[in-house]
């Protein structure tokens, strides 16, 4: 069969090898200019993501280059801090409250006084002192006691109410002195619980616990250092923080305060890595703290010929207030509470290293590495060679 030197056959017709040829370029211009929408991906790329970010009508989140003043930012805002609890003061003295049960020991200077005489009452025959039954404080915030009356005790510390019955008594019994003693108190106890410890309500004596005291008197922590929290609610008020905080800062350590809820729980500490990197997967902290380096490390690095460098991102909610301390004072700050912010870090300069060394990961933080502009150049290329593999 003889042929033109277009390729054409003496009936008009294109030979089978350039009519693949043409089918091939055909179905490559067609991929190339769908080429966003079928090839497959694991993400939005670096541009994507940049370019939603400034779509004013339909931005829900914020972005923000990591530079020095951003970092600087990060580090000056105010976490959640138990020492925002301490007043200043040292242990507080208990007051008696209703429902702590109450012991009276009254001694006389010389026998035949008035307590001495009563036997039943007596810790023996003979004795110049006598303990009254325990007392419960009754809703009125009283006890009874032997020719006192109803003496009220809500509210008092021990010692008042030791000078208010020893001045009752005087003129009645021989020179009388009096101790008091509460048995058991839940007025004045502060309760312990949580998953990380063994729960229980604790008194607060004379002296006062501060937190690691009280932790201390529980039997300590039954949980990993870097996954155990504490929390404090005092008067409707609630604040938590890593228990290696409290260790590392003595002003968390605050002391605490009748009717505190001290709770001890354990909390994994994970961030989650998505992306071109060696490792896709939820991952611990393993340790107090994590910059971004130590937590790309822990990712198995970037993948060879897939990672875009300069597109790593990192995904969390931060509070409107430091939204705007940054410098963003938008719709999505105007409504308050958390406000969706990506942070992005350039890796492909040696500042960016730096950068990643100072950048500290928070527990629930996302890492997204987005795939290089030659990633999907190369997809396109592989769809091409399937694409003429298939018709030859």
């Amino acid at each position: 069969m003889q042929t033109t030197e277009f390729g054409l056959n003496r009936t008009g017709s294109m030979k089978p090898r350039r009519w693949r040829a043409a089918l091939v370029a055909g179905v490559s211009l067609v991929s190339l200019a769908a080429c966003a929408s079928i090839l497959p991906g694991s993400g939005p790329t670096s541009d994507e993501i940049v370019a939603a970010s400034v779509v004013s009508s339909a931005t829900w989140f914020e972005l923000f280059d990591v530079d020095t003043a951003t970092l600087d930012h990060l580090k000056r805002r105010s976490p959640a801090r138990l020492s925002r609890f301490a007043d200043g003061q040292g242990p507080q003295e208990p007051m008696i409250g209703v429902g702590d049960v109450i012991k009276v020991t009254i001694w006389e200077a010389a026998p035949g006084g008035l307590f001495t005489s009563q036997v039943n009452l007596s810790m023996g025959a003979g004795s110049q002192s006598v303990t009254i039954p325990d007392q419960v404080v009754t809703q009125e915030g009283t006890i009874s006691v032997p020719f006192v009356g109803a003496p009220k005790v809500l509210g008092k510390s021990v010692r008042a109410v030791e000078r208010m019955l020893k001045g009752s008594l005087t003129g009645k019994a021989v020179d009388p002195q009096v101790l008091v003693t509460v048995v058991r108190s839940s007025s004045s106890a502060v309760t312990v619980t949580g998953d990380a410890i063994t729960g229980r309500q604790l008194p607060l004596g004379p002296n006062g616990y501060r937190i690691l005291d009280a932790v201390a008197e529980v039997g300590g922590i039954k949980t990993p250092l870097n996954e155990t929290f504490v929390g404090l609610t005092r008067q409707g008020k609630a604040e938590e923080v890593p228990f290696a905080v409290l260790l590392s800062d003595p002003d968390e350590n605050v002391f605490l305060r009748p009717r505190d809820v001290l709770s001890i729980t354990r909390k994994p500490v994970t961030f989650t890595v998505l992306g071109a990197t060696g490792r896709n997967a939820d991952i611990g902290f393993d340790g107090p703290s994590l910059t971004l380096a130590q937590a790309l490390g822990k990712a198995g690095g970037f993948i060879d010929f897939r990672a875009d460098a300069s597109g790593v991102f990192i995904f969390r909610r931060e509070e409107a207030k430091d939204v705007i301390a940054m410098g963003r004072n938008s719709k999505l700050t105007a409504l308050g509470g958390d406000v969706p912010v990506i942070y992005r870090v350039n890796l492909s300069g040696a500042d960016g290293l730096v950068t990643a060394q100072a950048f500290r990961m928070l527990p629930g933080d996302l890492v997204y590495v987005s795939n290089a502009p030659a990633t999907e150049f190369e997809k396109f290329l592989r769809l091409v060679a399937a694409t003429r593999a298939a018709v030859e």
